[in-house]
């Protein structure tokens, strides 16, 4: 299996979920938290999983499961690839520098709220520079962490999610919009269930090795 080939459908996934993604903050929720996705480049169904400040989300791939791992003590993400059993780290660098020059989203909470499988979620209306962003959230969940690092355009996506105003807020349904009010993407929340979860999720397996951004691809034997 060719890296390039497999880290290009890693990349895919992980573009597809960036824009959901804010900074984690400290979190009392334990649980598992399942949502599906629809977007031009696909609908892959996530799982998310928080435990004592980390956060893992898994997808499925054309290339098979992949995985991503906040861990908030060092403040660093990473994408677990599992068929090649190789990890890298990803986010920092030009994309976050890019994210934080990007122009302040407009952000203006409605008033409406709508009972989401139990929760009160509110409406918040969100406009960034390409797109309008309705948005259900509601607190006592936890927050999504941020996996930044994917791109100009990414960020300017996802820097909403980190503002003051969703500060204790998680997404329970999002429908994004272009500025001809056509759908980009979507996301809901399918399942939220509060459970104990084994502290080894959220590490790197210690039979992975780290892989070199650089060689990927490169031809074979440079």
């Amino acid at each position: 299996m060719k890296i390039s080939t497999t880290f290009r459908a890693f990349a895919l996934a992980i573009l597809l979920t960036a824009w959901i993604a804010p900074t984690l903050v400290a979190q009392s929720f334990e649980g598992v938290v399942e949502m599906k996705t629809k977007s031009e480049q696909g609908s892959p169904t996530l799982t998310y999983m928080m435990k004592g400040g980390n956060a893992r989300i898994e997808f499925e791939s054309p290339r098979g499961k992949g995985i991503m791992l906040h861990m908030g003590k060092e403040e660093k993400n990473y994408m677990l690839m599992t068929g090649m059993q190789m990890y890298m780290e990803i986010g920092g660098g030009a994309g976050a520098e890019q994210a934080a020059e990007a122009k302040k989203p407009g952000i203006k909470k409605t008033g409406k709220t709508e009972k989401i499988l139990g929760y009160d979620a509110e409406q918040i209306m969100v406009t960034t520079e390409d797109a309008d962003h309705e948005v259900w959230a509601a607190k006592g969940i936890g927050e999504f962490v941020r996996f930044t690092g994917m791109g100009r355009r990414q960020q300017q996506g996802a820097q909403w999610e980190g503002m003051a105003e969703f500060k204790g807020y998680f997404p329970l349904r999002i429908v994004s919009k272009d500025k001809e009010g056509n759908e980009k993407s979507s996301l809901e929340v399918t399942k939220i269930e509060k459970k104990p979860l084994d502290g080894s999720l959220f590490q790197i397996p210690s039979d992975y090795k780290k892989m070199d951004p650089g060689a990927m691809g490169r031809p074979r034997g440079n």
